[in-house]
């Protein structure tokens, strides 16, 4: 075994999408790749790579360690973070290489941003969050979804794509009960103030204009700005998005992103509102189940962080049910931490406000990969 490490090189994404999809089983296209890694909203990804030199030459890549750029407000201010993402090693290798070559590379990285987080370290039962945490990263906080079911039509013979990262088979009367459930609530309708979106048509760099003048009242969180948007959800190869937008007097004053998978879930990977008005959240709500019951949609979902419980309960009012619990129950009892959010917050901004608080984390899927299950 001799290793060389270095950072990506033109060429070497057909050796990295070959050992990605062996190990994901997916079926990433090297467009999508380069979607993903070579041209990003911040230009390329970040990626340290591991080769053994005594393998074929064409089947060298053995290992690595990437981060994909993301825009973050920190009460208001610009931040650059870092996103753990297609971190990985050869089956061959495990156990053997890949800690230390993440330890360099993480070091090296340190120096480029100013935060990291990863959204997956529950996966493979719990290594990866456990690799995090020896570079210093924290169990920070568990995703919460929320679905609600429009009984439009049976779910797929009793299974679905629930959000809990796999298909889990539901049988039809509990569908149905939780389709009634739905009903209990008064009827949605399409406010006057909502306007729907495609993504091609959306007003991006008004979008930026009314984040900016409220992203101080968010928190940590994304930094929603047209390039970024423009990136990671109306360029995406995976799914075809639109946004709801809310607007009074002619001015934006809240949106929320939305697209449909094959399945005929809607999914909301966004929502946001001025000064995190409750009730232009409640509005987006009732139109975007109102939209979904029009055009025969079976769900909706949403997912956030757990600290976000203020977002999670008006969910809750408008008819959703939470899965936190069913995640909280298969997670214990296959004895991972259940927090797969997890965060690195180097010395010199630990004392930034409420920045150790999940509470005022302000999580969507926008900083998920986006691939659609």
């Amino acid at each position: 075994m001799k290793l060389i490490s270095r950072k990506y090189q033109p060429g070497d994404e057909v050796q990295i999408n070959r050992m990605y999809n062996m190990i994901t089983g997916r079926s990433r296209t090297l467009s999508e790749y380069e979607w993903e890694w070579l041209k990003t909203w911040y230009g390329m990804g970040f990626m340290w790579l591991l080769f053994d030199t005594e393998r074929p030459e064409n089947d060298q890549f053995i290992a690595q360690y990437s981060l994909l750029p993301v825009p973050f407000s920190i009460w208001g201010e610009s931040y650059l973070a870092g996103k753990t993402e297609n971190c990985m090693c050869h089956p061959d290798y495990r156990g053997k290489v890949y800690v230390p070559h993440e330890e360099r590379s993480f070091n090296e990285a340190k120096e480029i941003f100013d935060l990291f987080f990863t959204t997956t370290g529950n996966v493979s039962g719990g290594k990866v969050g456990a690799v995090r945490r020896k570079m210093g990263y924290v169990s920070f906080d568990s995703w919460v979804y929320y679905i609600r079911f429009l009984g439009n039509s049976s779910l797929n013979d009793g299974e679905t794509n629930m959000p809990f990262g796999k298909k889990v088979p539901l049988p039809n009367l509990i569908i149905t009960l939780l389709s009634f459930y739905s009903k209990l609530f008064p009827k949605n309708i399409f406010d006057s103030h909502l306007e729907l979106y495609s993504a091609e048509d959306t007003p991006l760099e008004e979008i930026e204009q009314f984040w900016r003048q409220n992203r101080q009242f968010y928190g940590i969180t994304v930094d929603r700005t047209a390039a970024y948007l423009n990136w990671r959800i109306n360029q995406s190869p995976h799914a075809k998005y639109r946004y709801l937008i809310h607007r009074e007097n002619g001015l934006i004053s809240g949106y929320a992103i939305i697209f449909k998978d094959k399945a005929h879930i809607i999914h909301i990977a966004d929502i946001v509102s001025g000064k995190q008005d409750t009730r232009i959240i409640g509005t987006l709500i009732k139109g975007m189940v109102a939209l979904a019951t029009r055009e025969g949609a079976k769900a909706i979902s949403f997912s956030t962080t757990g600290g976000n419980g203020r977002l999670g309960r008006i969910f809750l009012s408008n008819g959703f049910i939470s899965t936190s619990f069913f995640n909280y129950m298969r997670e214990l009892l296959k004895e991972v931490d259940r927090k797969q959010f997890h965060v690195y917050i180097p010395k010199k901004y630990k004392d930034i406000k409420e920045i150790n608080n999940p509470k005022f984390w302000y999580m969507t899927d926008l900083v998920k990969e986006g691939i659609v299950q």
